[in-house]
């Protein structure tokens, strides 16, 4: 567990420079895997079930209050002031069903991209939560203002090559040939005789790569609308309605309520149905956390997944 162990304090270093950075905050090892960072890995299929099979009851719990969490390209992990109150999963097949005349000829193209309706306000946050949330929506507006920036300062250095060949006129021919290596170094534009900022990202790259974290679910994707109220009604509350399409879904998420049983050993009916927990896991420091986390993988302790 060596390894494991190093991993989990690099973890912990990380969401804490994470928190310096943003908000001040101090975010802990403790935090970083309660809030879906590090998320469980799926169980597999097995001839024997399905990956739900694999999970077992009676294991140990840890006291959380999970948070929705939204990954930002180029600007880093920002949490949300307060959880949505619904989050809409909206899956469905692209099956495609054409009538003929021998009957109805049916073409399977797999599952269609999943999308999530998230509706909430946004609490004493107010305007300013709404900001946030809407500033987030728009990211790849907002971060692409520094790369064009950039992209505009390193145009502006215009007759590159001229001025070099007249610097090095002397050599005849050697002259291109040192230009040209030059050039594929330095990412000298031919074309245009400018020096160019290497792989520039990109708005699609930006907008694409906006992720949420959240109670062992990771969701990659990109926001399709953004729509908010404000009422009289409700002074002070704005609500939001946000439609976020989802091109990958990571992690696995398991139940979290004290009142919740296992759902594979039998119906609700049929006997008295194990709960998912049977008692609370405590540590005394956040590297005792860490390391209870990363023991829970270990299928001898009291693993989420089994083997």
């Amino acid at each position: 567990m060596g390894l494991l162990n190093d991993a989990a304090s690099d973890i912990g270093k990380a969401a804490t420079g994470i928190g310096n950075a943003l908000s001040g905050q101090n975010y802990t090892a403790q935090d970083f895997q309660q809030n879906g960072f590090v998320v469980p890995p799926i169980p597999n299929a097995t001839g024997n079930g399905l990956p739900s099979s694999q999970i077992p009851s009676q294991r140990f719990a840890t006291a959380t209050r999970n948070t929705a969490h939204w990954f930002v390209p180029e600007i880093g992990i920002i949490n949300m002031y307060i959880n949505p109150q619904s989050i809409n999963y909206n899956n469905s097949k692209l099956i495609n069903k054409t009538r003929t005349k021998g009957g109805f000829l049916i073409q399977y193209w797999g599952e269609e991209l999943s999308t999530l309706r998230i509706n909430g306000h946004t609490g004493s946050s107010g305007v300013e939560g709404l900001n946030v949330l809407q500033e987030i929506y728009r990211s790849e507006q907002l971060m692409f203002d520094s790369t064009a920036l950039v992209m505009a300062a390193s145009n502006s250095v215009s007759g590159v090559n001229s001025l070099v060949d007249s610097a090095l006129g002397n050599l005849g021919g050697a002259a291109g040939g040192i230009l040209t290596a030059a050039s594929g170094l330095v990412g000298l534009d031919p074309a245009s005789q400018n020096i160019l900022p290497q792989n520039p990202p990109s708005l699609a790259s930006m907008a694409l790569g906006i992720e949420l974290y959240y109670t062992g679910w990771v969701f990659r994707g990109y926001f399709n609308s953004f729509n908010f109220t404000e009422s009289v009604s409700e002074i002070g509350l704005f609500n939001y309605d946000i439609e976020f399409v989802v091109t990958q879904r990571r992690g696995y998420r398991v139940n979290s309520m004290p009142w919740q049983r296992s759902a594979i050993d039998g119906p609700s009916n049929a006997q008295v149905i194990p709960l998912s927990f049977e008692g609370l896991q405590t540590a005394q420091n956040t590297g005792n956390l860490s390391n209870n986390f990363l023991n829970s993988l270990n299928p001898n302790n009291q693993s989420p997944f089994g083997k």
